[in-house]
């Protein structure tokens, strides 16, 4: 088999496309399992009685500053990931868009790069405001 630097390029390209979507996939199994906690832990507190809420919603407030850092140490893989997927499409002279978000879809992607690191600064938020008040409203 002969290796010419298209094809190794070509095979760089394939091995970075699949770390980008694993980062996004770990980011978005993350978010469900933090969607899935908080919600069974806000059915929970519904139901509770007396004031042994806090110590649940600091927990939710661990676990939301905890899906933030997650959630911006992949974003910065992320963003790293697309720099290089750009410098291989100008090695191997292809067109941007296959190998990075098209014009089009450029506001969808970024809005959606940043709504989950706003939903973790939101439940910390939250969490920290119901955990000062000891309970929920």
């Amino acid at each position: 088999m002969d290796i010419t630097p298209n094809s190794a390029y070509v095979e760089l390209l394939t091995q970075r496309y699949e770390q980008l979507r694993h980062l996004d996939n770990l980011r978005m199994h993350f978010t469900t399992f933090y969607a899935v906690v908080v919600a069974g832990a806000l059915a929970f507190l519904a139901q509770a009685t007396g004031n042994s809420s806090r110590p649940l919603l600091v927990a939710l407030d661990v676990l939301s500053l905890l899906g933030l850092l997650i959630s911006l140490r992949i974003g910065s893989g992320v963003t790293l990931m697309l720099g290089v997927l750009d410098q291989l499409a100008d090695t191997l002279q292809v067109q941007r868009n296959l190998v990075s978000v098209s014009s089009e879809d450029c506001t969808k992607y970024i809005r959606m790069r940043y709504l989950f690191p706003l939903i973790y600064i939101g439940g910390i938020v939250i969490f920290t405001w119901f955990s000062v008040l000891g309970k929920l409203p």
